[in-house]
């Protein structure tokens, strides 16, 4: 059964648009006068039209099948053959037929200009010429083959299916693929006079009846729509718009539907793609949170600190979920030893090196009883040159190191660092002293200084890595730089360290604003018992 649509009439308001034609025809003139060819020629090289011409008829319709100009200017009397032969033979090619053709002649009597017609012709244009109408006949004219062109090429797509009804529904036109497509799931093919409904499969009946209703009431719309066929899945993407008068009265309908197959076999490639990377991600993320729960398990925990340590502060923010920095303490009787690492790299490498730092220090300070800071420095350099085999060139990652070994019987601070220095204040003085220019591991030999210095229970000390001077930002883009960090420290330092934390933290983000973190970032500050 066919539906009955009710479909309120409508005006919607319309623009019209010309075609725009980007390129001048192709014009042959076939003329047996010569005088007549140079005039008309002149005429169209002023107006920038490519120009064919033949005097002789014969040779006209040989160049005609050649170069298959876009019109024909041709001369109804001439001897031997006459333009009307001439017409009936061009229009009987099948490659020629569709060229328009417009005749030169003197005869005004209708029964000329009727044969004319009979024969094919388009147009008269009468002699003597006219310029402005000889140009005007010839524009209108080339602008209605061009057009008819770009229109018979966009309806015999093979990509694109066009059905346009009228407005009873019934199929007006439609072009060859759609026809293929039908048959492709099934159906018969289209017959021009048929209600579009009885093509359309019982169950879309109710989405495109909402459709067409759609488009008498001046409305664009569309949907996608997947065919299984001998178990093969295709796409389609149908739009539907009006067709409308140039009064602006919908007059019709156009379907047109465009196969997206393999598009949506690249979505749903990209899908399964983005599953599993999320799925990926999310078990990388799970594993890295766990490394991270077992590497902080290998930090001092706060309670080592505060048993430790008068007053202090930490700032510790990886990159990453695992972090490429570390800090170590160790009490030994009357002496504390307390060591700030920063590996080469971050995230996952970052974290393995801190694992191997630790478990060095833990062999060479506490089973291996070695307690200086340069020698520790030593051990710690030849371990993992020999735990990394760097011997053999395999890699070069390095540890930039501080040791730290506060004597608090004593007061004394003995220190030794691999490219990190420790700041101190000395009274209302904050000074630096400065680590060795070379990191550990790696190769070369490296001779490490060790420097001793006292301390009162007043004296703060910091240390840090070069997450916070190597930080990008501020209004120009620059580094922090240790010059800045020494100024922030030395206005904050008569503070007490929770201040000076919060101190701090404000300046790193104020710096940092919307820029991404860089590397791990480590900022210590300690006062010893």
């Amino acid at each position: 059964m066919i539906e009955k649509l009710k479909i309120k009439p409508t005006v919607p308001r319309t623009t019209e648009t010309e075609v725009n034609l980007l390129r001048k025809g192709k014009i042959l003139i076939i003329d047996d006068s010569m005088d007549n060819i140079r005039a008309i020629a002149k005429i169209l090289k002023e107006e920038e039209y490519d120009i064919l011409t033949a005097h002789d008829p014969m040779k006209g319709i040989s160049i005609a099948e050649s170069k298959l100009p876009d019109m024909i200017l041709l001369d109804v009397i001439m001897p031997g053959i006459n333009g009307y032969k001439v017409c009936e033979t061009l229009k009987n090619n099948k490659h020629t037929k569709d060229i328009p053709i417009l005749f030169l002649t003197s005869l005004n009597d209708s029964d000329s200009t009727l044969k004319g017609f009979q024969m094919g012709a388009v147009d008269y244009i009468n002699k003597p010429f006219n310029r402005l109408e000889l140009l005007a006949r010839i524009k209108n004219h080339l602008n209605i083959k061009l057009s008819q062109e770009h229109g018979r090429a966009l309806f015999e797509s093979i990509h694109h299916t066009y059905i346009t009804l009228n407005k009873d529904l019934r199929i007006v036109n439609y072009n060859t693929i759609a026809n293929i497509r039908e048959e492709l799931f099934g159906k018969r093919k289209f017959i021009i006079g048929d209600n579009i409904f009885n093509y359309i499969g019982q169950e879309d009946h109710s989405l495109f009846k909402r459709k067409i209703e759609g488009v008498f009431a001046g409305k664009v719309s569309g949907f996608e729509k997947q065919y299984l066929h001998n178990e093969t899945s295709s796409w389609f993407n149908y739009v539907f718009e009006p067709i409308i008068s140039k009064q602006g009265e919908v007059i019709g309908c156009l379907i047109n539907g465009t196969d997206i197959t393999e598009k949506k076999g690249f979505e749903l490639r990209v899908q399964e793609y983005t599953r599993e990377i999320k799925q990926m991600y999310l078990e990388s993320k799970e594993s890295l949170e766990y490394a991270s729960y077992v590497q902080n398990a290998l930090f001092p925990t706060r309670k080592e600190f505060t048993s430790n340590f008068e007053e202090h502060f930490l700032i510790c923010k990886p990159k990453d979920i695992v972090n490429g920095d570390f800090y170590w303490i160790y009490p030994s009787g009357s002496k504390l030893f307390f060591v700030l690492g920063d590996c080469t790299g971050h995230g996952v490498a970052g974290a393995l090196l801190t694992t191997i730092s630790i478990v060095l220090l833990e062999r060479i300070i506490k089973h291996n009883k070695i307690t200086l800071p340069d020698e520790i420095l030593h051990e710690m350099d030849l371990g993992l040159k020999d735990t990394l085999r760097q011997k053999e060139g395999e890699m070069e990652s390095g540890l930039e190191i501080a040791v730290c070994v506060f004597d608090k019987k004593k007061r004394i601070l003995e220190f030794a660092g691999a490219k990190r220095s420790l700041f101190m204040t000395v009274g209302n003085e904050l000074i630096e002293i400065k680590g060795n220019r070379f990191d550990l591991g790696g190769s070369g030999k490296k001779i490490f200084k060790k420097q001793h210095v006292d301390y009162d229970k007043h004296t703060s000390f910091y240390m840090f890595s070069d997450g916070i001077t190597d930080q990008i930002g501020g209004e120009k883009r620059k580094r922090f730089m240790t010059k800045n960090l020494f100024r922030l420290i030395d206005s904050n330092k008569h503070r007490t360290m929770t201040e000076q934390k919060k101190a701090y933290e404000h300046a790193i983000k104020e710096w940092m604003r919307d820029e991404v973190q860089t590397d791990d970032l480590t900022l210590i500050g300690l006062k010893v018992m």
